[in-house]
């Protein structure tokens, strides 16, 4: 995993050493504690301090590669898990986790995950959404362990999600087609 500084065009190095056994599927970065959080087929998740180039901890709980992240604040990260059809909440002061898990009935696996910030700094109110191969988005609560809604969203597999800060605007994309 490198670090670059885009203003001076200049590489800061290699976040290191504890690097994952294998690919990085995925990268979270909250600036106000200058984290980075890294997923990978290896089904962990790391943490590094930016700034100092430096590892500070791996969590573990997936059962299958993680395949998405958010950092929804510099305290907490979320992370999907594929087939094992899990979304973590991971606090990582308090070094526990919340499980979140999609029903037989919903089918598929999670393979992507935004978080959508709450207005009133509010955890329990702190809201994600998902996205699985089956074509369905879901909504999620950090008060609830079941999704709150769960839509038919596209006719095949949700490839990537996007929810622009300061709006309420979800945009998906799948492999569905014109």
């Amino acid at each position: 995993i490198l670090a670059f500084n885009t203003a001076t065009n200049r590489l800061l190095g290699r976040l290191g050493p504890n690097e994952h056994r294998q690919a990085v599927t995925a990268i979270a970065f909250q600036p106000a504690s200058m984290t980075a959080f890294s997923a990978s087929a290896d089904r962990t998740v790391k943490l590094w301090a930016v700034d100092q180039l430096a590892y500070i901890d791996t969590v573990f709980g997936h059962q299958d590669d993680v395949l998405s992240l958010a950092a929804p604040a510099a305290d907490r990260c979320v992370s999907v898990g594929g087939r094992d059809r899990t979304m973590r909440l991971w606090k990582i002061v308090e070094e526990s986790q919340l499980v979140f898990r999609l029903s037989e009935s919903d089918g598929g696996s999670l393979d992507e995950v935004v978080a959508v910030c709450n207005n009133n700094n509010n955890n329990q109110n702190q809201k994600f959404i998902t996205a699985s191969d089956t074509g369905r988005i879901s909504v999620w609560s950090a008060g609830r362990k079941k999704p709150v809604l769960t839509i038919p969203a596209h006719s095949s597999p949700i490839t990537t999600l996007v929810c622009p800060e300061a709006t309420d605007i979800l945009i998906s994309g799948g492999s569905d087609g014109p």
